[in-house]
């Protein structure tokens, strides 16, 4: 399933960004639903939280591109993004809230920043399970 990375690397093989895309999915819907009960209109919160996931998704691969490019070591990289990554969508997620980001006119009721942090970690933790548990059930199965 993986890529050979003398032929293809990893970060362009179809299967990877399938993936990728399917655990952006499930991260999003634990966000959604984690939300749910401080929005009017939960749909509405849907375009806004995939904004937020691109807007860091984007960010995160090339700083791994990159880290792997520098010859850092790479589970230790990884590791770090994924703690930025969550500390930005906190942010990305309390600003949305509270109606400044991406989120104008949809009647969200702001949240702490406590909560923000929960829901990011959360959201984090599930499509970070989602990216390993997937390839190991095609593998299994």
């Amino acid at each position: 399933m993986l890529a050979n990375p003398v032929v293809v690397p990893l970060y362009a093989d179809p299967m990877a960004w399938t993936l990728a895309f399917f655990a952006m999915g499930v991260e999003v819907a634990i966000v959604q639903r984690l939300l749910a009960r401080t929005v009017n209109e939960a749909s509405g919160l849907l375009g806004v939280l995939f904004a937020i996931n691109l807007t860091t998704w984007f960010v995160f691969l090339i700083a791994v591109h990159l880290a792997d490019g520098l010859g850092l070591n790479l589970p230790a990289s990884i590791t770090v993004l994924e703690l930025l990554v969550v500390a930005a969508e906190m942010a990305l997620l309390h600003s949305a809230m509270c109606g400044r980001l991406f989120s104008r006119n949809l009647g969200l009721r702001a949240i702490t920043w406590r909560r923000a942090l929960g829901v990011s970690i959360a959201g984090n933790l599930a499509s970070i399970a989602a990216s390993i548990l997937v390839p190991l059930a095609v593998v299994w199965s």
